[in-house]
């Protein structure tokens, strides 16, 4: 290697080394930067509200969502409730699924005591469910076990 070339290696080697020297100095730490704070004005939509809504159809204070159209209206819905899914099953059916925080026990006592009295006969359909019909219509309940609380599924012929 000529001395000119060592003279080069060991230039490099040292601003290589001053370099990664430069950069580990903790002395020069930075200090956290203070975050500003800003009010803002609330919501576009934080006075909205469904009450005049012409497609929202409440089944009183107790159950929380919405329940869909075309359930038969003197069908007791247990309550405490939420609407937690709702659909099509196809050919003239639909359902719709609420949560509760009651145990399955508690769900059939009800439902065993507030069917007959609304007019409709129930019916234990295996397991969990629960048939109940009034004059030609005829509704079916699955009760699943949520621990804590429970899943009613509610499947029935919508009413025009």
């Amino acid at each position: 290697m000529s001395p000119q070339s060592r003279v080069a290696a060991v230039l490099a080697a040292a601003l290589v080394l001053a370099a990664a020297g430069a950069g580990c100095d903790r002395s020069r730490q930075r200090q956290p930067r203070e975050i500003e704070t800003v009010d803002v004005a609330p919501a576009i939509d934080a006075d909205y509200s469904t009450e005049g809504d012409l497609q929202a159809v409440r089944r009183g204070p107790e159950i929380a969502g919405v329940v869909p159209g075309g359930v038969p209206p003197d069908l007791p819905l247990f309550l405490p409730s939420s609407v937690v899914d709702f659909g099509d099953l196809g050919p003239g059916r639909s359902y719709v699924e609420f949560d509760t925080s009651s145990d399955v026990a508690a769900v059939r006592r009800w439902l065993g005591e507030r069917l007959p009295a609304a007019g409709w006969t129930a019916s234990a359909v295996g397991g969990e469910g629960l048939r109940a019909a009034k004059g030609a219509r005829e509704v079916t309940y699955r009760l699943t076990d949520l621990s804590p609380g429970t899943r009613i599924r509610l499947e029935y012929r919508p009413q025009p």
